[in-house]
């Protein structure tokens, strides 16, 4: 097992989406087999913590898992 280092991109998308697109990157050590096992665990890993709230104005507010 090695360690790698990735980086998970996420769209900030707040009511109907119609506004400057906003983005968050967020870096993560991930314990894997080889460079392919890496990647799958990333990609698992953003897809799992997407996540929504409602923002001060009380519209919608989500993460989407870009890649």
């Amino acid at each position: 097992m090695q360690w790698y280092l990735v980086k998970l991109v996420y769209r900030i998308i707040c009511g109907d989406g119609s506004h400057t697109p906003q983005f968050d990157e967020q870096f993560r050590i991930i314990n894997a087999d080889d460079d392919l096992h890496a990647f799958q665990k990333a990609r698992q890993l953003g897809h799992k913590e997407q996540d929504g709230a409602t923002n001060d104005i009380r519209k919608p507010a989500y993460w989407k898992f870009i890649d």
